[in-house]
């Protein structure tokens, strides 16, 4: 997934709307869809975080302080 921040209306420290981009690359249970990001941030030495909804992302770019940012996570890919 990416997603860009623009600026928030009125404020351009605040982050405002995004814009998202979201592919579907396979199926996979929830088991091995686990099993692949964690074998993919290993590969690619990136760390799996698991946000506050209990959902395990590897972040290849973070969201910036500064307007327009972009955010761009790992997919996992098919064993």
């Amino acid at each position: 997934m990416r997603r860009i921040f623009h600026p928030a209306a009125g404020d351009p420290t605040r982050k405002g709307h995004a814009w998202r981009s979201v592919r579907r690359l396979t199926t996979l249970d929830r088991a091995d869809a686990d099993l692949a990001l964690h074998d993919y941030a290993e590969t690619g030495h990136i760390p799996v975080i698991v946000d506050e909804h209990a959902i395990p992302r590897a972040w290849h770019h973070r969201a910036g302080t500064v307007f327009p940012a972009l955010e761009h996570t790992s997919p996992p890919r098919r064993r």
